[in-house]
This record gives C-alpha cells, structure tokens and sequence, in this order.
C-alpha cells in the first residue's frame, strides 16, 4: 500500500522570523512548507501548487480589498484550502482558525493537524481530493521548456504556470483576475497580448497555446 504523501503548506507572511517560527511549528505537524513573502507571491504558488493549508499574517491575510483569504474563497478552484490565521483577535468569518502566536509551535501543529483533517472531511463529502500538488519543474520538463530558454515575462510565466497546472484550459476571467487582480473586461487586450506572446515563445518547442475546448479561455496542447 503506498503511504500517503505529506500535507503541504504555505506560510504567506512578510517578516522572516514569523516565517520561520511558523515553518518549525508546521513541520512538526508533518507538512511539508513553502513561503511568499506578498499577497502577489502567494496568489502565484496557491495556483502553482495548491497547498490544503495556508498559514496567514493579518496583514496579509485581511488586507483590503487583496486579502488573501476573500480572494481564496471566491475562486471555487482554490476555496477548499484550508486557512489559519495569525493574530491575537477574534477568528475572521471564512477562517478556519486562528493562532496568536507565530513562536507557539504545539499551538500551531495542533490548529493545523485539526485544519487539516477538517479539509479533508469536507473533500470527501465533496467526493474529491483536496489538491493537485503538480510540481511546476516536472510539468516544464514535459513540454520540454525551460524559463531561462524562453527569456519569459513575469505575466508570461505567469500564465505559463497556470495553464501548465490546469490541462483542461482556464477561462479568460480567471485568468485576468489572477495575472492582474482584475476579473473584469479592463484587461482583454493585455491577455490576448500576453498571450500571443507566449505563444511564439512556446512554438519552436513543439507546444501550442490556443483556445480551450469550451472557447472561454487559454490552455496548452503538446
């Protein structure tokens, strides 16, 4: 019987000793950790590898308007993360629980041991997985690119990233919302710009960006 691979975590805080405080809690836990220092950095590796746990700051976490955790429960690709939120106030609606201190590590492997098992309850309710934890070096070795060969764009890896994690396409709303926080029509020709650049950086590698099946968005072919 195989075991089952180790929970994965992302910690989104800006200070270093918070995130090393909170790292050291997790591992006791038994996750296995990555950090973003930014709302834009964690926004990238939730979609990059979507963790069953997101340790927040309160800053990062609540900021208006870009808070990490509105923005993770309106997109239903990501909303099953669980979500611990560092502060020493009330547990904010839509948080799964709190901690107050980043340096209690029994309090935080215990919050997340229990988060953990709450995610997976509800994706089995839901008869599905919670994440797909694909790693982004062994999907551009598929294709046979490399970064540093395409001389990519930040929104071009960007969208790279996200169409290498979902095979099936993901529509154009998605996709403005995640590259530019914007769901709305404001960034239609930036996309499509956006796009066909990639595009011609990925033709010579036998890979092919066009439009999905259901025409609502992006995905890749190779």
């Amino acid at each position: 019987m195989t075991a089952r691979a180790a929970p994965h975590a992302l910690v989104a805080a800006r200070e270093t000793e918070v995130v090393a405080d909170l790292t050291y809690g997790l591992a006791r836990a038994g996750f296995t950790v990555a950090s973003a220092p930014s709302v834009a950095e964690a926004w990238i590796a939730v979609h990059e590898r979507p963790p069953e746990l997101l340790v927040a700051s309160e800053a990062l976490a609540l900021s208006p308007r870009v808070g990490l955790l509105p923005r993770l429960r309106r997109d239903p690709t990501v909303r099953h993360v669980g979500v611990i939120i560092v502060t020493d106030g009330p547990a904010p609606a839509a948080c799964d629980a709190v901690v107050a201190r980043p340096s209690d590590a029994p309090a935080i492997a215990a919050a997340a041991g229990s988060v953990l098992r709450l995610v997976r309850e509800r994706a089995g309710r839901a008869g599905g997985d919670t994440a797909c934890p694909i790693a982004l070096d062994g999907l551009l070795n598929e294709v046979r690119v490399r970064d540093a060969r395409l001389a990519l764009s930040p929104s071009e890896l960007a969208l790279l990233r996200l169409l290498l994690a979902h095979p099936r396409g993901v529509p154009d709303v998605r996709l403005r919302r995640v590259l530019w926080d914007d769901g709305t029509r404001a960034h239609i020709r930036a996309l499509v710009s956006v796009a066909h650049r990639l595009r011609r950086k990925l033709r010579p590698f036998g890979v092919t960006l066009g439009r999905s099946a259901d025409e609502a968005g992006y995905a890749l072919r190779w």
